[in-house]
């Protein structure tokens, strides 16, 4: 589709222009801490352009996503540090079996 870009001069216009192509930053895998954190890397560049070109509604726009890419990141360490726990009991558990068997 056609794309409109509104600015007070042709540069703030244009950077308004190419800033709203960022708008959807896609993670695939939200197990993947490395592509969460260049989510939000990203995310966080379209929210400095949005305010820069002063662009409030893509600005909130942004900063949803950046929220958002943010949560996914907490709540993919805290279910591997949960995995990481059962794990760490299971290991526990199987070596005191072994130790009183023997």
């Amino acid at each position: 589709g056609d794309k409109i870009a509104i600015g007070n001069y042709l540069n703030s216009a244009l950077q308004n222009l190419l800033s709203k192509y960022a708008v959807n930053i896609e993670v695939k895998d939200n197990e993947n801490k490395n592509d969460l954190i260049n989510g939000i890397i990203k995310a966080n560049q379209n929210v400095k352009n949005s305010s820069k070109s002063s662009d409030w509604t893509l600005f909130g726009e942004d900063m949803q996503r950046l929220t958002t890419l943010i949560d996914q990141l907490q709540n993919t360490i805290e279910n591997e540090e949960k995995a990481n726990q059962v794990t760490d009991n299971n290991v526990a558990q199987n070596v005191m079996q072994n130790e009183t068997q023997n």
